[in-house]
């Protein structure tokens, strides 16, 4: 068995990503330290619960002394060992780092936006529909009109009792042609019923939402918000690290890049353009939560600009 030693004080940071897993391995939050000498990062632990993940990683950064390096929500966000604990609100009125300029209402919003005594409630609806959902739903129905093609005529030309006849019709047409049918639908229903409504105030955010048939409700105390992340197509390349590609200096040139200076391909931005942006992410030691996800990235920035400004006030 190899054995590796490293000194810790050759440890410059911790690390903390998201790997999302596939059908046979959940998502997972890797802790890692990297530093001098280390030939690549050292992985720690690889939870598959978020706060298990921040709690291990903030113990870390704590017993060492080093700064916690947070990319999971795709844009790195740096916490000195000092202020691990400390809220979002506070960080920002520390660092000033809420006096950004609040940009404008970009036109065509999706969500309405209503202005209540306490703070904001935004009405977002689901995706709209496109072609590819409606490419997705009639999988099912092409099945149940192959079955009803190939099988019913051949059946009705057996020689059988009515009955049996019957009974292997309704059987076919319930199981193979009926309820592929009915889940078709119910998908695009389902797809065309999401939204979320979003709270935000001074002492709380909350995220109600419905999707995938089944409602839910996240709560987070503002004093106990410590993240408020809306990561940017910009800030999700320059996150991207590459093996052996050396990342050009970082300046605004007007067409989206990759890391190492090259124009992002027209696939890749039409790909990147079709999803919408990835939301906008809220945590806590205790809690996440994700809103705002597809929508056009200016109406994403707007969103976040009012709800860091209604919470840092």
């Amino acid at each position: 068995m190899r054995r590796v030693e490293h000194m810790l004080d050759s440890v410059r940071q911790v690390e903390m990503e998201f790997s999302r897993g596939d059908r046979d391995s959940a998502d997972t939050w890797p802790v890692r330290l990297s530093g001098e000498g280390f030939p690549r990062s050292v992985t720690v632990a690889q939870p598959v619960e978020f706060p298990e993940a921040r709690q291990i990683a903030e113990e870390l950064a704590r017993f060492l002394q080093k700064p916690l390096v947070d990319s999971s929500t795709g844009e790195r966000i740096t916490r000195d060992a000092e202020h691990l604990d400390e809220s979002w609100r506070d960080r920002m009125r520390r660092t000033k780092g809420a006096a950004s300029p609040m940009p404008p209402q970009p036109p065509g919003m999706r969500t309405r936006v209503e202005r209540t005594a306490e703070g904001y409630i935004f009405h977002i609806p689901g995706p709209p529909l496109r072609g590819y959902h409606y490419i997705h739903a009639l999988v099912p129905v092409v099945f149940a009109a192959a079955v009803a093609w190939f099988f019913l005529p051949a059946l009705l030309g057996l020689p059988m009792p009515d009955w049996v006849r019957y009974f292997f019709l309704g059987f076919i047409g319930l199981f193979f042609i009926a309820v592929p049918v009915m889940s078709a639908l119910l998908n695009i229903l389902r797809l065309k019923n999401r939204f979320e409504r979003v709270t935000v105030t001074k002492a709380v955010l909350r995220v109600e939402s419905l999707k995938q048939g089944r409602r839910a409700t996240v709560e987070i105390p503002v004093d106990e918000l410590e993240d408020l992340v809306a990561p940017t197509a910009k800030s999700l390349l320059d996150s991207v690290e590459v093996p052996g590609m050396k990342k050009a200096p970082p300046g605004d040139t007007g067409t989206p890049r990759m890391p190492d200076g090259r124009p992002l391909p027209r696939l890749l931005l039409a790909v990147m353009n079709m999803a919408g942006s990835r939301g906008i992410t809220a945590r806590s030691d205790r809690a996440v939560v994700e809103f705002a996800a597809g929508l056009d990235e200016a109406e994403t920035a707007y969103l976040s600009a009012l709800t860091r400004k209604m919470i840092s006030e």
